[in-house]
Parts: structure tokens; C-alpha cells; sequence
């Protein structure tokens, strides 16, 4: 165990050398990194966990730095060096939507708002804007 962390919600969070672990007062949700699949933490091994003002959740590993968000589903929020990862609860599956038109573009802050916008803050291609309301497959978020 490396971190440990009570948010606002209640939930409780465990950083360990494995991954990170949600734990709702009845059951644990494990969240680990898997090589090569963007869709997941950067890394396994998680040094720190903080809560901000807002209620985000900030993820230490020894890759970098993960934040998770949680819009109005539920459905939780990643930014990650290859963009943005949304785990939607209903499902329990990752959907990837990257940034930077192909090129590895890291998403360094996430807004989900009601009604299904999301605001991202990019590492070098500035604010974009993601409608997840749009059917089919994931679509890349529009700079602005």
C-alpha cells in the first residue's frame, strides 16, 4: 500500500505497487495499466492520491501524473499522455478518445458538463471540445 486516500464522496481510494483501488463501503473497483493500452493508468505503481478544491482526483505513479473526473453518469474521466479515457460505469469498459489529430497529444485537465460536453486542456494544442452525445465511434475533440 503506498496511498490511501477518503474523498468527498465517501469513497475510498488505495494507491498500491498493483494499481489503484475504489472501495464504495461494499465492494472494490481495481484500476491497473496495462502496456501498451491507452485506456488505462499510465502506470501501476501509484506513489500519491489527491483531492483538489473541485473534487479531482490526482493520481501520483512513476510514469506521471493521471487525474480522474466523474461527469454527471458517473462515469469517470482519465487524462492521459495519449488523451482522454472516460470509464463508463453502466458498462465497465474504457472508451479512448485521443487528441492532437493522430499525433500522441497528452490531455493535461478535463470539465465534463452536463449535457455531455467536455472541455480538455492539451499539452501543447490548447482548449478542445468534445460532444460524447454523438453516436458512433469515439470522436476526437475539436480545438478551439
Amino acid at each position: 500500500m503506498r496511498a490511501i486516500l477518503q474523498d468527498r464522496r465517501g469513497f475510498l481510494w488505495f494507491g498500491t505497487y498493483d494499481g489503484l483501488n475504489r472501495y464504495d463501503g461494499y465492494s472494490f473497483k481495481v484500476y491497473r495499466s496495462e502496456p501498451g493500452n491507452p485506456d488505462t493508468l499510465i502506470q501501476k505503481t501509484i506513489y500519491d492520491l489527491v483531492e483538489d478544491a473541485a473534487g479531482h482526483l490526482w493520481i501520483g505513479t512513476a510514469g506521471g501524473l493521471d487525474r480522474f473526473d466523474e461527469d454527471a453518469a458517473g462515469d469517470l474521466w482519465l487524462a492521459t499522455s495519449s488523451g482522454v479515457d472516460r470509464f463508463e460505469r453502466s458498462t465497465g469498459r474504457f472508451v479512448h478518445y485521443p487528441t492532437g489529430g493522430g499525433a500522441r497529444q497528452a490531455a493535461r485537465a478535463i470539465l465534463p458538463e452536463p449535457g455531455g460536453v467536455v472541455w480538455i486542456g492539451t499539452e501543447s494544442n490548447g482548449l478542445a471540445r468534445l460532444d460524447v452525445q454523438l453516436r458512433g465511434p469515439p470522436q476526437e475533440p475539436v480545438p478551439l
